[in-house]
This record gives structure tokens, sequence and C-alpha cells, in this order.
């Protein structure tokens, strides 16, 4: 299975989006593109000091170290 493939299958699902630079996303994945920019709803933000509540936001594609599949 392709990574794509396997992102097509997290749709509307939980994912954890983390960064090169030790931050995380945490939110249901909308929607992406082939360079993997993201699209997340009920996104919440998280870095090594602070977290806050984003709502809809979009992650490129390069900033992503790997991507964790909750539900």
């Amino acid at each position: 299975m392709l990574p794509l493939d396997v992102l097509k299958n997290a749709k509307n699902k939980k994912v954890v989006l983390h960064t090169s630079d030790q931050m995380r996303y945490t939110g249901y994945l909308n929607d992406f593109d082939v360079y993997a920019n993201t699209i997340l709803s009920k996104a919440e933000y998280q870095s090594l000091e602070n977290r806050s509540y984003l709502g809809l936001c979009v992650v490129q594609g390069g900033t992503l170290s790997y991507i964790e599949i909750i539900e």
C-alpha cells in the first residue's frame, strides 16, 4: 500500500502530525494533496512550551516528519 493510499483510508479519522521542528498537530484529517499538505478540522497545536486550539488548519507537507493515525 502506498503512503497516499494510507492517508486516503485515514480521511475523517483522528491523526497526529509530527513536524520536523518538534511540533504536533492533532485533529481530524479532512483532506490532503500529493505533497502531503494536510487539512485538519478540530485541530490542536502543541509545542514543547504550549498548547492551543486552532479549529480548521492547513499543515505544510514539507514540514512533516511522520503522521500517526489514532482512530
